[in-house]
């Protein structure tokens, strides 16, 4: 690339600043991610150079504010789902006894919920943490289809592969 090319994008880049973190603002609100996304703008917008120092103002201005608008949004998209993701649904599944038994009985199923910690602690955080939602607080799937931001019929589908795991360990 050429010294003039440099030369004429730092001048676009001084120029359409303003408006770049204007229409970044409008969708990103965290600091931390806001200053990212304008570095990926200017990224997207610096590999695309030569397309567009063709353009006219107007149409330049209009690619601009798309480009800001679409990398922003897909930014925030992304970090939600990311966000989601570290949303975690394993809590400390201890087992509460049944008063009713004998204390034999109490002993062994200790023992049994034990072991059965150990071997879920193998698994993959998303195995695990359904297989806790299921059958350590009763959820159904149209439940922990919200919590994982899944369809109903991906949870019974990565359930029956979380089983299979589960089964391989035990």
């Amino acid at each position: 690339m050429s010294n003039n090319t440099n030369i004429e994008y730092m001048e676009m880049l001084l120029k359409y600043k303003p408006l770049i973190i204007l229409h970044t603002s409008k969708i990103i609100n965290d600091s931390v991610y806001f200053e990212d996304v304008v570095q990926e703008v200017w990224v997207n917008l610096f590999n695309k150079i030569e397309i567009i120092k063709e353009f006219n103002e107007g149409r330049l201005a209009t690619y601009i504010i798309n480009t800001t608008r679409h990398t922003a949004i897909n930014y925030k998209t992304k970090s939600d789902r990311e966000d989601r993701r570290k949303y975690n649904v394993t809590m400390e599944y201890t087992y509460i006894p049944d008063t009713s038994q004998s204390p034999d009985e109490i002993v062994l199923a200790n023992e049994e919920n034990a072991i059965i910690k150990e071997k879920l602690d193998m698994l993959p955080e998303r195995d695990r943490d359904m297989l806790v939602c299921k059958y350590y607080m009763d959820m159904d799937a149209r439940s922990m289809a919200e919590i994982f931001n899944m369809k109903v019929k991906d949870i019974h589908t990565y359930m029956h592969l979380a089983r299979e795991k589960l089964k391989k360990v035990l």
